[in-house]
């Protein structure tokens, strides 16, 4: 779906860019299928990330780089290898720890994402259209 919508924004393409994301997109799918029908995975030296919690961490934050760096490579969205390293994160048995761990950024980054939302708002447009968005959030709010 992501190479369609990045051919209906009006970029050109090559062939051989069309076949990199492809090829990028099939591997990410297979990867997220694959964790799918496994359920749960173990990382090599498992052992050792058991015990050892900041390697935990720190395995968390490589996964979730490394796969917004591959899927960037091959033309897709960083926030879909980053997404699919976090899949891959909840599915090893030995972080389970790492979820409690990893809390206070999860409340850090939510607000960078809402603080970049707010700062990409047209308050032009807001202004210009302050009547329909009025009536659109009064008819929203009378009919629930």
């Amino acid at each position: 779906m992501l190479i369609f919508i990045a051919q209906l924004g009006g970029k050109i393409q090559t062939p051989s860019e069309i076949l990199m994301m492809t090829f990028g997109a099939i591997v990410t799918i297979l990867v997220l299928l694959y964790v799918y029908f496994k359920g749960t995975i173990s990382f090599p030296l498992a052992k050792r990330i058991v015990r050892d919690h900041e390697l935990q961490v720190f395995i968390a934050i490589f996964l979730c780089f490394a796969g917004a760096l591959f899927t960037s490579f091959f033309g897709l969205s960083t926030a879909l290898g980053a997404f699919t390293g976090g899949i891959i994160i909840n599915a090893a048995r030995e972080a389970h720890w790492i979820h409690d761990t990893l809390q206070s950024f999860r409340v850090l980054f939510v607000s960078f994402f809402f603080i970049g939302i707010g700062l990409q708002m047209d308050l032009l447009f807001i202004y210009e259209n302050l009547w329909v968005i009025s009536l659109t959030i009064l008819t929203v709010y009378l009919t629930n």
